[in-house]
């Protein structure tokens, strides 16, 4: 063989609970298993010889019966088509005495190559001619978890595959399992397949190519550069051929709204609305001092516009200046007057952690009343 072709997956936390999903949960567990078997078609299709999972290809350490089946099933097509897979445990599935990776399922199966070991262990591929150096997450780790790793000589490829967290000053510091840049840098490896983090990223300015393949389907609202797995090609000699392949249904996204300089209600609804998207997980962040006039209740909010996304999740961040209410003199003789009087005698005698609370409640509050009052 000339080249090797690689697939590089990781994150896919099959099983994934989803509770801020609420009614969509099960829907969206679903897809992860159901995006898991395109990665896997994805692969046959493409002729890979090696696929890596680089940690947290579940969730938890007691996935259901039928998520393990759907995994083997996967395997076996793998091993149908004599492509390798080697898979690291990461921090949701790490591996302790109640390891999923330590049921019969996972013994013996020639063409599956877990790491069980917390120090980095290679493992020789002669049919590839290709060296994979791996290591298990195993309790706490501490240190550096590819200090020490050098390329060695007895392969024509070497691949590091490791879950953890790249030290990025002012960025990642701390986590519990740290990748220090001058080990990466000095590794000499033609590849470093990276899990942990939930979006596409490219990390090879050290000198070495390395990669977050990212979560092949969105965790979270956070994860706005996931849904992604890397297709790789080492030529003999060479650079490889790096290529981000997206095989997500959902998308995620955060939209961050300054209600300063938001009109009116009409306006803040056209921006969300402008993102309608069946297959998008949005979180609305609204910020700001919001003006008298566009005081609202999120929840209402949230429940008229979902029905145009995924999933849609209003937080209202904003601050409701009290001093500015006082200045309205609104008339006592109405419900919002008499209500914005309570509510500021009460806030001035509260204390720091419940007076967000209080002033929350007066927003709500007062949108009601204004609309009471108008009509």
């Amino acid at each position: 063989m000339d080249r090797l072709r690689v697939l590089h997956t990781g994150d896919v936390h099959l099983g994934a609970r989803f509770t801020g999903l609420g009614v969509r949960r099960r829907e969206q567990r679903r897809k992860l298993v159901e995006t898991f078997g395109k990665v896997i078609d994805l692969a046959i299709n493409a002729g890979v010889h090696l696929f890596l999972i680089a940690g947290d290809l579940f969730d938890s350490n007691q996935p259901a019966p039928e998520l393990v089946n759907v995994v083997m099933g996967g395997f076996d097509r793998l091993e149908r088509h004599a492509i390798e897979v080697c898979l690291v445990p990461g921090t949701h599935d790490r591996y302790s005495e109640a390891s999923v990776y330590r049921r019969m399922e996972f013994a013996d199966r020639a063409n599956l190559h877990v790491f069980t070991r917390g120090e980095l262990t290679p493992l020789e591929l002669p049919s590839l001619r290709t060296t994979v150096w791996g290591r298990a997450l195993i309790g706490s780790q501490k240190g550096d978890i590819l200090a020490g790793l050098r390329r060695g000589n007895s392969s024509e490829w070497h691949i590091a595959l490791v879950h953890g967290s790249l030290r990025v000053p002012g960025v990642v510091e701390e986590d519990e399992a740290m990748i220090d840049t001058a080990s990466l840098g000095a590794s000499g490896m033609d590849y470093v397949a990276l899990g942990h983090w939930h979006s596409l990223a490219d990390y090879s300015r050290w000198g070495t190519p390395a990669f977050y393949c990212g979560a092949p389907e969105p965790l979270s609202v956070r994860d706005r550069d996931a849904g992604f797995v890397i297709l790789a090609e080492f030529p003999a000699g060479g650079r490889p051929e790096i290529k981000p392949i997206r095989v997500s249904r959902r998308r995620a996204d955060i939209l961050h709204v300054n209600m300063d300089e938001i009109a009116d209600g009409h306006e803040l609804r056209k921006r969300i609305q402008a993102l309608a998207d069946e297959n998008l997980m949005l979180d609305v962040v609204l910020r700001g001092l919001t003006p008298h006039h566009l005081l609202l209740d999120p929840i209402e909010l949230e429940e008229d516009l979902s029905p145009f996304f995924f999933h849609l999740r209003i937080k209202d961040l904003s601050s409701l200046s009290v001093e500015h209410l006082g200045r309205l003199r609104l008339p006592e003789s109405t419900l919002s007057g008499c209500f914005v009087r309570l509510a500021q005698a009460k806030i001035a005698e509260s204390q720091a952690e419940e007076r967000k609370l209080l002033e929350e409640a007066l927003k709500v509050g007062l949108a009601y009343l204004s609309r009471s009052d108008a009509g």
